[in-house]
């Protein structure tokens, strides 16, 4: 980014020459730099949307190429801070169980969590989710829900399951959560 002022003194000569500093950065910090022609450059590799969204700096011109004595302004400098997928999604549980009735199908078994940090409603933010074993026979489906970031686990056929045991993994496209959680359904049977 470059800031760029203007002198109404006579042009090419000092007191012309406008030099820029930084007098104010908040959030504090030392996030920011500016060089004497204006160009701003992030100074520091902590720079991070997690922690800080916005920077907004406080930036000094003055003539006569901010020797003491020239004529000086200031104004602000807004930096908004993008988000890039750098947070893996967590799940609230390392073990989930449910139960669902006999001979049905196509119903919703449970609602798996996922949290991530990245912008939410982003699609950094959004998980994906995979059945990773366990349901060889397809009688299981998991999505993701786009508003809440869970995963749904769906029965989509029935069949005389007692018990699965499904292992699922999460991941935010294309990096692997480094856990495998274990989901476990069981049928509510009617004797």
């Amino acid at each position: 980014m470059k800031i760029t002022a203007t002198d109404s003194d006579e042009p090419g000569n000092i007191n012309s020459q406008i030099a820029y500093t930084i007098v104010d950065q908040q959030p504090p910090g030392d996030m920011f730099s500016i060089s004497k022609d204006g160009i701003v450059r992030v100074k520091s590799s902590a720079l991070d949307r997690e922690t800080a969204d916005q920077y907004t700096l406080t930036v000094k011109g003055q003539d006569l190429n901010g020797e003491p004595g020239g004529h000086s302004a200031t104004s602000t400098v807004v930096i908004n801070v993008q988000d890039v997928n750098d947070n893996l999604p967590t799940l609230e549980k390392v073990e989930y169980e449910g139960s669902i009735e006999e001979n049905t199908e196509g119903v919703e078994v449970m609602r798996i969590r996922a949290k991530d940090l990245d912008l939410e409603a982003s699609e950094n933010w959004e998980a994906v989710f995979d059945i990773v074993r366990g349901n060889e026979a397809g009688y299981f489906s998991i999505k993701t829900d786009p508003a809440t970031n869970e995963g749904i686990l769906m029965l989509d056929k029935c069949g005389s399951i007692e018990t699965a045991w499904c292992p699922k993994s999460c991941r935010d496209f294309g990096r692997n959560l480094s856990v495998t959680d274990v989901l476990s359904v069981g049928l509510a049977g009617e004797d």
